[in-house]
């Protein structure tokens, strides 16, 4: 980094990367060039830290980076967060940002607040702004529907099951990108091989059912549909999965990574009685999901 190079900091949690975080990054993409914007966060989220109920990660590091430097072009800079750093005042932090960038200015959403026990305000920055030499730029909340679009309300569609409301919050379809896992071959047995993503406790996942998806193989798009939850059917284990079956698609896909996105709910997960009973819903499963996408 350029420390010479004046930029233009977008800063929050941009947990999600919703349409309420893109217009504030657009905000700061429309006072500076691309190359001159970082969009500035913490890693982990400061409440995974500072709380003992933190709420569930909607877009992993991985993916959030991605979508900030690859979809939308700007620079990501993560801050790690610790409880040192917890304690800083509103002006320490600035100055903290200062060592790294000569900042011109700063754009962030109108609940943005920072600092010890996060208590300095918009307010603060735009006095903190005066005395440092820096604009400050604070963006309305977005609303859709009548509500504000937060990475909380997010949290909410998901945990429902609410996956077109999220996508729409979103302004793109929910994802969970990992590595391929070996499974038991139950679901080949009977004609519906999967590929099987693990979940991650602090991440959020969507209300366990089966779901229309579109999953992502070596950058090519493939219709499928995707199972979340606990496979009671064949298993009494209480591991969730995300077991997805690709249609018209053969290929072994173990150790691969691949990227799932979710475009419409179908059903609850059930328990079967017998796999014939479960192979028949499935057959229907699939014939919905056709429809979906037709």
């Amino acid at each position: 980094m350029d420390k010479k190079q004046k930029a233009t900091l977008a800063l929050g949690n941009f947990d999600g990367v919703h349409l309420g975080h893109r217009k504030i990054i657009q905000k700061a993409i429309d006072l500076s060039e691309k190359q001159n914007v970082y969009v500035c966060s913490f890693e982990p989220h400061p409440l995974q830290i500072l709380s003992k109920s933190p709420p569930k990660i909607i877009t992993p590091l991985e993916e959030k980076i991605r979508l900030i430097e690859e979809e939308i072009g700007v620079n990501y800079y993560a801050m790690k967060f610790t409880e040192e750093l917890a304690k800083l005042s509103g002006e320490e932090f600035i100055l903290m940002l200062q060592e790294e960038f000569v900042i011109e200015n700063v754009v962030v959403g109108a609940n943005y607040y920072f600092g010890h026990k996060a208590k300095y305000s918009t307010d603060d920055l735009r006095e903190l702004g005066r005395k440092y030499d820096f604009e400050v730029f604070v963006v309305d909340e977005l609303k859709i529907r009548g509500r504000v679009v937060s990475s909380t309300r997010i949290r909410e569609c998901l945990r429902d099951g609410n996956i077109k409301i999220a996508t729409e919050l979103l302004g793109r379809d929910f994802c969970v990108c990992g590595t391929c896992q070996k499974g038991r071959g139950i679901g080949k047995s009977i004609g519906f091989a999967t590929a099987n993503l693990s979940t991650d406790c602090k991440n959020q996942y969507p209300k366990q059912g089966v779901y229309a998806t579109k999953t992502f193989v070596d950058g090519k798009s493939y219709i499928s549909m995707t199972n979340v939850g606990y496979n009671p059917t064949v298993t009494n284990k209480r591991t969730r999965m995300i077991e997805t079956h690709i249609l018209d698609f053969d290929e072994v896909l173990y150790d691969k990574h691949i990227c799932v996105e979710f475009v419409d709910r179908i059903r609850d997960e059930e328990k079967f009685m017998t796999l014939d009973a479960l192979e028949r819903q499935l057959a229907l499963d699939k014939h919905k999901v056709r429809r979906i996408f037709e």
